[in-house]
């Protein structure tokens, strides 16, 4: 290549801004995201504290918030069981308190968590 192709080459590119990707609105936008999720499941948590009874609020605790479901990870077979038995009611209450809810997914603790 000789100079003046260097020079047509150096005209023709593209200049990009590195700003833009690199800016606190990119850095914002992940912490505003992390935040959010953050008070949902905290949200999340503090409802089934009020709605789960007695054993099930001691023996199971919301481990994650998804956008449609949460889900509820039980401390032993017996206690989810109890819980599917209530599935119904459990989601109806969380549906109340949680915009956007629509389903409860419960598993035993150190099961794997259910397909998205």
């Amino acid at each position: 290549m000789n100079r003046a192709q260097f020079e047509r080459s150096v005209k023709n590119r593209r200049v990009y801004d590195p700003h833009p990707l690199l800016s606190e609105s990119a850095a914002a936008k992940v912490v505003r995201g992390a935040a959010a999720r953050q008070r949902k499941l905290e949200a999340a948590r503090e409802a089934w504290a009020e709605i789960a009874g007695g054993p099930a609020r001691c023996a199971a605790e919301i481990s994650a918030v998804e956008p449609d479901r949460v889900i509820v990870e039980a401390g032993d077979p017996t206690t989810a069981y109890e819980l599917q038995r209530r599935r119904k009611a459990l989601e109806a209450a969380l549906s109340r308190r949680l915009p956007g809810f629509t389903r409860l997914h419960i598993i035993v603790r150190g099961a794997k968590r259910p397909p998205t």
